[in-house]
C-alpha cells in the first residue's frame, strides 16, 4: 500500500532528522540505502552549505548511495535543478549542490579523515564487525557544527 509506504517512510526521515544517533536495521529490500540517500538530499537542500560523508562496508556500496541521487535527478526536475555537480567514479564520488552543501563518500580506511563534516551515514553498518574506524577515524570529522550565517549578525543587524 502506497500510503503505508509514504508513512514508513516520513516517519524515519524524522527520526533521522530529530536524534543524533539514528538506526535503520531492516531486511534486504526494504530502502535502506534509499531512504538514506532521500535524508542526505533533504538536509543538503534544506541546511545549506551543509557537509554530509556517506561511508560504508565497501566503498562501491557507498558510491551506490550517490547513483540513486543521480536517478532521482533525473525523475524528479527539481532536484535536478537543486545540484550543481554530480559525480559517480571511483576516486571522487560526491553531490555538489548549488547552495554550498555537498554529499561526498568517503573510504572505510584511515585516509577518510581529511575532511570535517556536520552529519556521518554509514550505510551497510551492520557489516563492520570492526567499528574502530568508525569511532577513531570518521565520528571526529563531525567537529565541523553548522552555524547558520545569521548567527554571526549582531542584534541590530538582524532586526535591520
Amino acid at each position: 500500500n502506497n500510503r503505508e509506504k509514504c508513512i514508513l517512510v516520513t516517519s524515519l526521515l524524522y527520526g533521522m532528522d530529530k536524534y543524533p544517533y539514528f538506526i535503520y536495521a531492516a531486511s534486504r529490500g526494504l530502502a535502506k540505502t534509499s531512504v538514506g540517500a532521500w535524508f542526505a538530499v533533504e538536509r543538503a537542500i534544506l541546511y545549506p552549505r551543509q557537509q554530509i560523508c556517506v561511508t560504508a562496508f565497501e566503498k562501491p556500496q557507498a558510491i551506490e548511495f550517490i547513483k540513486r541521487i543521480e536517478t532521482y535527478s533525473k525523475l524528479y526536475p527539481n532536484l535536478a535543478r537543486e545540484i550543481y555537480d554530480l559525480k559517480t567514479g571511483i576516486n571522487d564520488a560526491c553531490v555538489e549542490f548549488k547552495n554550498g552543501s555537498s554529499i561526498r563518500v568517503k573510504t572505510n580506511s584511515e585516509g577518510g579523515r581529511s575532511a570535517r563534516f556536520h552529519i556521518l551515514i554509514v550505510d551497510e553498518f551492520a557489516l563492520f564487525k570492526n567499528r574502530d574506524i568508525i569511532n577513531k577515524v570518521f565520528e571526529p570529522t563531525l567537529t565541523n557544527t553548522r552555524r547558520p550565517p545569521y548567527k554571526a549578525l549582531t542584534k541590530d543587524q538582524r532586526l535591520k
